[in-house]
């Protein structure tokens, strides 16, 4: 697992390609001018390359140049040729099979019978095999190893102007979109409030999930069941359990989760406006937004929405922002809600590529998040 801190800024489109990685066709100076920028020296160039092709393929259809059309049949419409023997799994086999010259030796780029496209023999041989036959003597271990901390490494490679956080690590207890959520009364400006969502346990793999968990609330304690399906990761176990309460019971500024081999936890909750799910959607590049005012009135709260849209010469999307001012929408009167509902609407400019996040916010404060995607909200 390669740790992650948050705080990266995007990185605009650039057309200067002193940036990037180097082609199949670049000479071992220019390759080594790449990393050297991003400050690998010549042992880390060759260990990062091969960490980075011990799976997957490289393709007739991209690269022609590199692998033949003989590669292409019924079953590989595409010609991919695999860098080690088995693509889909990280592991050194790549190393191991390039120093014993078996199976695919190291893949393509460096078998390929183009030579101006031997990129990785050229770099593999660049120190006369020094680094793979070392890699190759850590065994599997030692080279997940040394992957790891040169990935880490090199998303850790930021501008000097970036401040990264501290690592993130999976939390064991996790509310998933714990919402208030409004449902109108038939006939009448009143309005039934909902508190609905799911507690996430992370359970150890050798570990067992627990059974049932306490959730208390101000005036009501509840025993929740899991949903029947569970996830699994690198982390452990993933268990969902759901619950939903109304009027009265829903009236709550925190709730606190408990179980066997569950430590207590407390969350706190929206106290002064939260987002209306119900209420907010996205439909193409327009987002709706309604915000349940708990205190005061609408002119003290703003909206922030954030939308990954489409972005030019990459696959990764652009981060959007714009601030929405909310107004009175009516509705006034209903039994907790002071200043009724407040929202408004606002055009992206484009239709989001993902999750559109919507956050109430007070005097630079966030006080609720929700995120929204395809006029859906939540997960």
């Amino acid at each position: 697992m390669v740790p992650y801190r948050p705080g990266r800024i995007d990185a605009l489109p650039n057309p200067n390609t002193s940036t990037g990685v180097p082609a199949p066709e670049s000479d071992l100076d220019e390759t080594l001018t790449f990393f050297e920028r991003s400050g690998f020296d010549r042992t880390d160039a060759i260990a990062f390359t091969a960490c980075g092709h011990t799976m997957g393929s490289v393709h007739h259809g991209g690269f022609p140049n590199v692998v033949d059309a003989s590669a292409v049949s019924a079953n590989n419409t595409n010609g991919g040729a695999n860098f080690d023997t088995t693509r889909g799994v990280f592991d050194n086999n790549v190393v191991k099979e390039y120093v014993d010259w078996t199976g695919q030796r190291g893949g393509p780029l460096v078998t390929t019978s183009n030579v101006t496209t031997q990129s990785d023999l050229r770099l593999y041989e660049s120190d006369g095999n020094a680094t793979m036959r070392s890699l190759y003597a850590q065994g599997n271990t030692g080279f997940l190893s040394t992957c790891v901390d040169l990935f880490e490494r090199a998303i850790n490679t930021v501008p000097s102007n970036v401040q990264l956080g501290n690592k993130i690590t999976p939390m064991q207890v996790k509310h998933i979109n714990v919402t208030f959520d409004i449902q109108p009364s038939s006939g009448s400006l009143n309005a039934t409030l909902v508190l609905s969502g799911k507690i996430r346990i992370l359970t150890a793999l050798n570990q067992q999930a627990p059974s049932s968990l306490s959730l208390r609330l101000a005036f009501t304690t509840l025993n929740l069941l899991p949903e029947a399906e569970t996830g699994s990761s690198i982390f452990g176990t993933t268990t969902y359990f759901p619950f939903s309460v109304s009027n009265t019971a829903a009236l709550t500024s925190s709730i606190t989760v408990s179980g066997s081999a569950i430590p207590a936890t407390t969350f706190s909750l929206p106290t002064q406006a939260a987002i209306i799910p119900s209420l907010t959607t996205v439909t193409g590049s327009i987002v709706n937004a309604t915000v349940a005012v708990l205190q005061g009135s609408c002119s003290d709260y703003s909206v922030q929405i954030a939308a990954p849209v489409v972005q030019a010469f990459t696959l990764a999307p652009k981060i959007v922002s714009s601030t929405l001012m909310v107004k009175q929408l009516g509705l006034q009167g209903w039994s907790g809600i002071q200043g009724g509902l407040c929202g408004g609407v606002l055009d992206l400019g484009s239709v989001p590529t993902g999750l559109v996040s919507v956050r109430v916010v007070k005097q630079g404060n966030v006080l609720d998040t929700l995120m929204v995607s395809g006029g859906l909200a939540g997960w």
